[in-house]
Parts: structure tokens; sequence; C-alpha cells
């Protein structure tokens, strides 16, 4: 039997509280990486079209330390952002 509308709305609220509820438990939780702790918060990215969580302590890396690492521009096309620790 299929299921009414009332009940499809209820779904619906309940997965969208669980995933709100996952994401508060992810934004400052400390997360252990081999042997570092990390707190993760989110970034947005595109005019916030994409958001991650990603460490907190992450900075954007300059553009001169870009150079010393893999030339992903000539790679992949220009990076807008590395991050490090």
């Amino acid at each position: 039997m299929d299921k009414g509308a009332d009940e499809k709305i209820l779904d619906f609220i309940s997965e969208a509280e669980k995933r709100e509820a996952r994401k508060d438990n992810f934004n400052g939780s400390l997360i252990k990486i081999s042997d570092r702790y990390y707190e993760f918060e989110e970034k947005s990215f595109f005019d916030e079209k994409l958001k991650i969580y990603i460490p907190n302590n992450f900075e954007n890396m300059p553009l001169e330390e870009r150079k010393l690492n893999v030339s992903l521009d000539t790679i992949y096309g220009r990076s807008h952002w590395i991050y490090n620790i």
C-alpha cells in the first residue's frame, strides 16, 4: 500500500532532521587522523554552491608556496584554492 501524502511529508522532515543532526555533530568535532586531531568546519566555494568540511587550521596557501608544489595549473588548469596546515 502506498504511503499517504502526510506520511511522505513526515518521512522527508525526519530525513532532513537526521542530516542536520549529522552536520551539527561533525561541525566543530575533533576527528583523529593517524596520531593527530583535527577540528573541522564548513567551508563554502563557488558562490556557496559547494560546501565541504575541512580542518579549521587549514589556510589558503600563498601563491609562492603553490609554485613550489606540483603545478596543478599545468595538469588541471588554474587552481584557486589550495589549503595547507
